[in-house]
């Protein structure tokens, strides 16, 4: 059962989620045709294919060309981190929001398939019961979320053995960017703990990590 907030009662948390579902949740054939062929521009992995970091670079995950960046990512969304994100997709020119959860090829019926509107509110993003529960406040599954540009995307890996971080990838500079990789850097301190982590995937070591400047 999904987990539901103190004060909302489990009929309220439904209607909510049913009416969620009902504006973002991408279920007709057009929509699904122009989410793929966004992901497609960002995105190599095929999404019926569960990503292994354990064995697979994370250069793979993305088109050739994208530079990439891992951080320390957990939950999916907070609201300053919201507006980040926000931010870059508006500089970017998208108009959409696409967050897709990983799934294979028996539970891709029913895994997230999410088109948010780029002016969407947080309150908006917050009010969808128990979706919205699963989305800001639980800590499972992998996420690929992307704008509809085609120019940049995150990769959020909350399954594996290790640790919740995400992979962010772009093929253009811009401030958004930057002030989102700035927010999530590292200290100096952190960074090293982070490379003394014996359980830190091999692949892992060889990316860039959002940290700060300070030597």
């Amino acid at each position: 059962m999904y987990g539901l907030h103190p004060d909302m009662s489990a009929a309220v948390s439904y209607d909510k989620a049913e009416r969620f579902l009902n504006r973002f949740a991408i279920d007709d054939n057009y929509r699904i045709r122009e989410c793929m062929r966004s992901m497609e521009e960002v995105f190599a992995w095929p999404i019926n294919s569960p990503f292994d970091i354990e064995n697979e670079s994370p250069e793979n995950l993305f088109k050739r060309g994208f530079r990439l960046f891992a951080h320390l990512s957990t939950p999916l969304f907070t609201e300053e981190h919201f507006k980040l994100i926000k931010d870059i997709g508006n500089t970017m020119g998208d108009k959409w929001l696409y967050v897709i959860e990983e799934c294979n090829e028996e539970n891709s019926a029913i895994a997230f398939k999410l088109q948010l509107p780029i002016d969407i509110s947080w309150d908006e993003l917050a009010d969808g019961g128990f979706i919205s529960d699963v989305l800001l406040n639980m800590y499972h599954n992998n996420y690929f979320l992307f704008g509809d540009s085609g120019k940049w995307g995150r990769w959020c890996d909350y399954e594996n053995s290790w640790m919740d971080y995400e992979i962010f990838g772009y093929n253009e500079e811009c401030v958004a960017v930057e002030a989102y990789r700035q927010w999530c850097s590292l200290t100096k301190e952190e960074y090293k703990d982070l490379q003394d982590d014996s359980r830190m995937p091999n692949t892992l070591q060889r990316i860039e990590w959002a940290r700060s400047c300070e030597r």
